[in-house]
């Protein structure tokens, strides 16, 4: 498996003091997601109360004057991700790929239990499907450009793994010889942190729902900090009260030029 070059923006870490820039719905720049490492092992120990461990989830970045203009992933959030992209990574086939495969984000939408106009993997692999003609390798391969079109639309960064594939189909082989070996775009632990925070951003109350079905669905996840054992769910007030009215906007922005690209 051969990686390419991280696409996205450079990571920020949460604290930052350099003013956020403006967000727009190619590269949301003023999303901070921070880099820190899971560790690959720990045992886990005690399961806090779910209500006063979390704090916000999202939380304002700052000008210098005070004036603010974007939102970032909080401590909380980003310890959330890394727990769950730990876990997607290490327990769900093929493991330890360096990042997160199409397949393995549809996986984590589908444990969540997000609705079909909510779930991008399903979204685009309806349409690569339709498309396919009845060839497995030209689905696999409109499947990875849709989604790698998503990520660079919302800014979310990923590195591309190079696969080749095996069939006996004849219509797969001539696929083959026609596309070259399928590059499959695996979205990284800040990609998977921007993903989730914009989603939360667009619809707080949605992600709250799904993501406490998605927690409900797997062992206790495990703390990178401690070792100890996240809680279980994780309470409304955490997330934001209402959409951010930018953020949705650059949202609309966004599915606009995806269908007419």
């Amino acid at each position: 498996m051969a990686h390419g070059s991280v696409h996205g923006p450079p990571p920020q870490t949460p604290l930052s003091t350099s003013p956020p820039r403006v967000p727009n719905y190619h590269n949301p720049q003023g999303i901070s997601t921070g880099g820190s490492q899971l560790p690959r092992s720990q045992e886990a120990t005690t399961s806090p109360d779910p209500n006063t461990f979390w704090g916000d989830l999202v939380i304002p970045a700052q000008w210098p004057n005070g004036h603010r203009e974007q939102w970032q992933a909080s401590p909380s959030l980003e310890l959330l991700v890394n727990a769950i992209y730990h876990w997607a990574d290490t327990t769900i086939e093929p493991r330890n790929e360096g990042g997160l495969a199409p397949e393995k984000v549809g996986k984590l939408l589908c444990m969540g239990e997000y609705s079909h106009e909510h779930n991008i993997y399903a979204l685009c692999d309806q349409e690569a499907s339709s498309f396919s003609f009845g060839s497995r390798s030209m689905r696999e391969y409109l499947l990875n450009q849709l989604m790698a079109k998503v990520y660079d639309l919302y800014g979310l960064p990923y590195e591309t793994s190079t696969t080749a594939q095996q069939s006996s189909s004849r219509l797969d082989q001539l696929v083959r010889s026609l596309t070259g070996p399928t590059a499959r775009p695996l979205l990284t632990r800040e990609g998977h942190l921007r993903f989730l925070l914009i989603g939360i951003l667009i619809e707080p109350h949605t992600n709250f729902i799904n993501i406490n079905r998605f927690l409900s669905k797997v062992p206790p996840l495990l703390n990178p900090r401690t070792g100890d054992t996240l809680p279980c769910s994780i309470p409304r007030h955490v997330f934001p009260a209402t959409a951010d009215p930018r953020m949705t906007q650059c949202n609309n922005i966004a599915l606009y030029w995806q269908g007419r690209t």
